[in-house]
């Protein structure tokens, strides 16, 4: 296992303590998800997250991150964020949950 993949292992749980979220498939990978909407996942040691298109746009304009993919279509909502940018995976992933899900819930 890779640094990237332990530390997403790690992220993962800590996220699945939390009420509402769950594992489930996006895109042939194992995804977080709250309420069925998911919100992260690893693939190939790269983090990809949703997020508020501003916030997604300015890491692309960064280059911090690039845009999700799928097939010819572009997820102006997703980004994949380098596994070389790890120290920042963990603020990320709390933004990403936040957006998909009230984590307040009762």
């Amino acid at each position: 296992m890779t640094d990237p993949e332990r530390l997403y292992e790690r992220l993962a749980t800590a996220c699945l303590a939390g009420p509402h979220v769950s594992k489930g498939k996006m895109l042939a990978s194992e995804a977080l998800r709250i309420d069925g909407k998911s919100f992260a996942y690893l693939s190939e040691a790269e983090l990809v997250l949703k997020l508020p298109e501003p916030i997604a746009a300015g890491l692309v304009t960064e280059a911090r991150a690039t845009h999700l993919q799928v097939g010819k279509r572009m997820m102006r909502d997703w980004v994949v964020i380098p596994a070389a940018d790890t120290d920042r995976w963990e603020s990320m992933m709390s933004d990403a949950m936040d957006l998909v899900g009230d984590r307040g819930k009762p």
